[in-house]
């Protein structure tokens, strides 16, 4: 693949369109080399954020990152019409490829995500390896700045051009909720730290899932907004599952992956089996890899 761009990035025959087709095949190209590095195939590992390999490993692909926005220029994605039955490109592609940089980023830097709630957690600031170390908040930091940017960037299309936006751009939004949410679980709860260094009320959790809803709800409404419709009804099923929980730590924390240990309720086992009883394990964080890689076909 690289020899195929470098050959079209040469080629004084290249069109506009191919600018755009090597940005996004270098895009996802960057983001299936972080999902080697930081997602091994024994589902069973989790490669440990803290870790000095990985931080290193988290630089390089900053850097990548950084340098593809460098080489794309603005006008790059310009004066190109999209139309769904020519797959052809549109002026609000600018936006679509921007969220898929924001949406990466946050791919990227997702494994801060994965706390330790185990009782013999150390304690705040101990060493690189807890939560609330310079390392993992600026990983929690890089995916709250992502995951807004993701979400104001697709309600920044207007409603009449968001109804024309490939599906991909409109499904893998649902990542970014996920993860506002995932977040949210973990600086809520008091056995991280981290909500004493990260104020809850900063991460607008209720804000932008009321936003991007109404955003896709009032595309829905346009002819031809079928799609988006059906998200923002996604979309308002993920936030009435979260206003559900967002009060009860163990039942949030659990649905991804927390694990049901008596935090909240000491060492009461009945109260603890009645929230698992209540609140059943959810798997609320896929990767939608298909929608966070896909590009315009």
């Amino acid at each position: 693949m690289d020899e195929c761009i470098e050959i079209l990035e040469k080629s004084s025959d290249a069109l506009p369109s191919d600018k755009v087709m090597i940005h996004w095949a270098k895009l996802v190209h960057i983001i299936e080399d972080i999902h080697q590095q930081f997602c091994p195939d024994d589902t069973g590992s989790i490669v440990a954020f803290s870790e000095p390999k990985v931080q290193y490993t988290l630089k390089v692909f900053e850097k990548q990152l950084e340098q593809l926005r460098r080489e794309r220029g603005p006008s790059d994605f310009r004066k190109l019409t999209w139309n769904p039955l020519t797959v052809s490109f549109t002026d609000e592609l600018p936006a679509v490829f921007t969220q898929a940089e924001y949406i990466v980023n946050l791919y990227l830097h997702e494994g801060a995500m994965h706390v330790d709630y185990s009782e013999d957690q150390k304690s705040l600031g101990d060493d690189h390896s807890s939560p609330t170390s310079a390392a993992h908040m600026n990983a929690l930091s890089t995916c709250l700045t992502s995951i807004h940017q993701a979400i104001d960037t697709i309600c920044s299309v207007d409603i009449k051009d968001l109804i024309s936006l490939p599906v991909f751009a409109l499904a893998r939004t649902s990542f970014t909720v996920v993860a506002l949410i995932k977040l949210y679980s973990i600086v809520s709860s008091p056995e991280t730290h981290i909500g004493q260094v990260i104020d809850v009320a900063s991460l607008k959790t209720e804000y932008y899932l009321d936003r991007v809803i109404e955003h896709y709800t009032r595309a829905g409404e346009q002819a031809g907004g079928r799609t988006p419709a059906k998200f923002s009804v996604v979309l308002s099923m993920l936030r009435g599952w979260f206003l559900k929980r967002k009060d009860h730590g163990l039942a949030l924390r659990d649905a991804f992956g927390g694990g049901l240990r008596p935090m909240n309720c000491g060492h009461d086992k009945a109260a603890c089996q009645s929230a698992a009883e209540k609140y059943p394990r959810v798997s609320w964080f896929p990767y939608l890899s298909f929608y966070i890689f896909a590009m315009p076909a």
